[in-house]
């Protein structure tokens, strides 16, 4: 169980760092005339979540808890990307 943990997380993690390349690539070569602080902290906080996430699923004991724990890091990590960093942005930008 805890090989299914590392492994599932590694990979999750390279999509997470892939995702996060991708939003630095587009923040840095688009046309912006603010700065993107809130965006950046938005980036930063993806990966503390998924740490945060992923030492909870070490501790779980049962592979049932573990994937609820995973599918509920997913989704929280999705409402994060995608509504979360427009609004600590508009707290930077104001």
């Amino acid at each position: 169980m805890k090989t299914a943990v590392h492994v599932l997380n590694l990979l999750f993690l390279i999509f997470l760092l892939f995702l996060g390349f991708l939003a630095y690539l587009g923040m840095n070569f688009a046309p912006y005339p603010g700065s993107h602080t809130g965006e950046n902290i938005g980036l930063i906080m993806i990966y503390v979540f998924w740490a945060v996430g992923y030492y909870l699923q070490v501790k779980q004991k049962t592979l049932v808890r573990f994937i609820t724990f995973f599918v509920l890091e997913f989704i929280f990590l999705c409402l994060w990307f995608f509504y979360a960093i427009a609004y600590i942005d508009s707290l930077f930008e104001a």
